[in-house]
């Protein structure tokens, strides 16, 4: 396993291995590492893989199919902390089937260090006989791994005992009928590989059960980098995004302030015009068809409509751009550029889907002040770079 940095993988009790080319060490906890850069792999209890077929080939559209499939399975949501990574496996003419790696739960603390290069699933380091179901034990509960290809295809925790028990035989034949069925496995299973020290009449007990054969093997060493492209399943407090989130929140917390301060400024200079158009009002019953020729009036209209716009808390910036930041939508939207005119705004930045750009606009447009004001369009559609971002830029032309 050819790396750069180390990877720390964990073992079938419940320490830990750091791996480079060869094994460095073994570590009885990750947190005595923090500060060392490394790639961590995540525990099939913490991080679950699964097989799922998508309509296309197009890669930018991956995550955005698969988010929705998690979705009506209920195993993700807007408010959720779970995240995912998928690694294509197969292409046909029907599509592309792509393994999952799915993190639904939050990490330990000691776990979510500053330096860890990427987080996956720890499965996804060993190639794996093809044709063949693996039985092996981690972090001392049993699991079971079918692949494609050689590749990781679908994990689960048979039990948490870490024995070779009397129903393991019927799970593994369960769940490999399950994906053949669905065309999800090459073809049948030819055999069951035993990964690791087990009793021998345990093992035996199993062969007697099963109609394929069942070989035991030393638990091989780790092969291969296969750690998320994108960072995908970086824990909420590493992740890089989550970082930009946060301060963008900062910002908004930092301008929510300042616009407080200008409101109340806004409210001394209101009640000032509201004084000074009564006085207008009063001058012009006294001077009748003649106002429009009194110095006091015509000097007070002007400075009623020169002060009016100004100070319209639906036109000032900082207050339009916190309205803004209120209606982003929780998929989360990065804006990098503000601009305001006259007769128009234009705001420009990312979301990490093209369902947040829409989402964004419809907002905007429904907001009972931000969509009476103006009328909000994208100036174009949103352009996808390749880990599924959206480009966009919104443009709100004054009603």
């Amino acid at each position: 396993m050819i790396n750069r940095n180390p990877v720390l993988l964990p073992t079938s009790e419940m320490d830990w291995e750091l791996w480079g080319n060869a094994r460095l060490k073994r570590v009885d906890d990750p947190a005595a590492l923090n500060g060392q850069p490394l790639h961590f792999a995540l525990p099939l209890d913490f991080c679950r893989s699964f097989p799922l077929r998508l309509p296309t080939k197009d890669k930018k559209l991956f995550r955005d199919l698969i988010y929705s499939q998690l979705e009506k399975r209920h195993l993700v949501s807007p408010t959720s902390n779970a995240r995912f990574d998928f690694e294509p496996l197969d292409r046909s003419a029907e599509g592309t089937l792509v393994r999952v790696d799915l993190v639904n739960r939050d990490l330990p603390q000691t776990w979510e260090d500053k330096k860890a290069l990427s987080y996956a699933a720890s499965l996804r380091y060993y190639s794996y006989p093809l044709d063949h179901a693996v039985v092996l034990r981690e972090r001392g509960r049993l699991c079971l791994v079918l692949n494609r290809g050689g590749k990781l295809l679908y994990s689960t925790i048979l039990n948490q005992s870490g024995q070779l028990n009397a129903s393991v035989p019927s799970e593994i034949q369960s769940a490999a009928l399950s994906l053949q069925s669905k065309g999800l496995l090459e073809s049948p299973l030819k055999g069951v590989e035993v990964w690791g020290a087990f009793p021998p009449e345990d093992v035996e007990a199993m062969r007697a059960r099963m109609s394929i054969p069942v070989t035991v093997r030393e638990h091989p060493s780790p092969e291969g980098m296969r750690k998320p492209i994108n960072g995908a399943l970086l824990p909420p407090s590493v992740d890089i995004d989550a970082k930009k989130r946060r301060k963008l929140l900062g910002v908004l917390l930092v301008l929510a302030i300042v616009v407080a301060g200008y409101l109340a400024v806004l409210k001394h200079f209101r009640d000032k015009l509201v004084r000074l158009e009564a006085q207008i009002e009063a001058q012009q019953e006294d001077l009748g068809e003649n106002s429009a020729n009194s110095a006091t009036y015509a000097a007070s209209e002007a400075r009623w409509k020169a002060m009016a716009n100004a100070i319209d808390p639906l036109r000032y910036p900082l207050l339009q751009f916190n309205k803004i930041a209120e209606v982003m939508p929780p998929d989360g939207v990065i804006l990098s550029r503000y601009e305001t005119k006259i007769t128009e705004v234009r705001l420009r930045g990312h979301a990490n889907n093209a369902k947040g750009v829409f989402d964004f606009l419809d907002n905007l447009n429904a907001h009972p002040e931000l969509g009476a004001v103006h009328r909000w369009s994208r100036k174009r559609e949103p352009s996808l770079d390749d880990d599924g971002t959206a480009n966009f830029e919104i443009i709100g032309k004054l009603r």
